[in-house]
């Protein structure tokens, strides 16, 4: 493969870090997987998910260790995706303060917009009886800082309700939008994948923060949890953390909320935008 054919792959945006140009370099040359294995038989919609923070250096030694086993999702000639995900809460934080308190029975609301393609999904994610993650979804497309319409917030009533017996507050409104280049490598001997997230941010009207861009975000999806990508983890030094992007964007960026469980992985792997937001990062020594 030339340079000039790897370069087309990585089209959906400038190389903006140096963890899409690592990515670029490495991801190049690893075979390919279409969408229609990881929407079918590789969907793992019903998943245990581990997050890490890892630096850069760690992230290329993962993927040389286990290069004989993983394939790069290529979707149109595109290796690297943008996305964009807008969170749903109400007012006062409900679903935020369920996840930040560890209620078994929590939720997220989600749209999720891939921004190369011009797709658009609502999520709903809740947590299984055994900690796994179950995601359900619906084609929907939403208008920017608008409440979810009454066919999204039935379809999130319908399966809220049929997991957890319990009612959706009726008004569901955006509260934070995480914005990201992401990598999907999938395992080619098991169900697993893993994802890549780079220049990560998280966004809100009173302002946001992003990932240090010499960290990468990785977060592992498998049928049973403790993968052999988890494993190759672990045995580079990463030890999975707790990290909802969208709880980490709330406590950063909200000061009138608790949100202790996330500031230090905030402290550590975030910094506000320039000019400062208006969060507790900013008013860092």
């Amino acid at each position: 493969m030339t340079s000039a054919a790897l370069d087309t792959r990585f089209t959906s945006a400038p190389p903006r870090s140096p963890a899409v140009a690592l990515l670029e370099r490495i991801a190049g040359g690893l075979p390919t997987v279409g969408i229609s294995q990881v929407t079918g038989d590789l969907a793992l919609l019903a998943r245990v998910d581990q997050k890490y923070v890892v630096p850069l250096p760690t992230l290329e030694r993962l993927l040389e260790l286990v290069r004989d086993d993983i394939e790069v999702l290529e979707i149109d000639g595109l290796r690297c995706f943008r996305y964009e995900t807008t969170y749903f809460d109400t007012p006062d934080l409900m679903t935020f303060r369920a996840h930040a308190q560890g209620r078994r029975r929590r939720y997220k609301v989600r749209v999720r917009s891939y921004l190369d393609s011009g797709e658009s999904m609502l999520e709903v994610k809740l947590k299984g009886g055994r900690g796994e993650t179950l995601k359900r979804r619906l084609p929907y497309h939403h208008r920017s800082g608008e409440p979810l319409s009454a066919k999204a917030h039935a379809f999130a009533a319908e399966i809220i309700g049929r997991a957890y017996g319990i009612a959706v507050p009726e008004v569901l409104s955006p509260t934070v939008t995480t914005t990201t280049n992401r990598l999907t490598l999938v395992s080619a001997r098991a169900t697993a994948r893993m994802t890549v997230d780079m220049d990560l941010e998280c966004l809100t009207a009173a302002g946001g923060v992003g990932l240090r861009d010499d960290h990468v975000v990785v977060e592992t999806k498998a049928a049973g949890g403790d993968g052999r990508l988890d494993r190759a983890l672990r045995l580079l030094g990463a030890r999975p953390i707790s990290l909802s992007k969208y709880c980490l964007g709330v406590a950063v960026l909200h000061d009138d909320v608790s949100g202790n469980r996330w500031h230090r992985t905030a402290r550590s792997y975030f910094v506000p935008h320039s000019p400062p937001a208006n969060n507790f990062l900013s008013r860092m020594p």
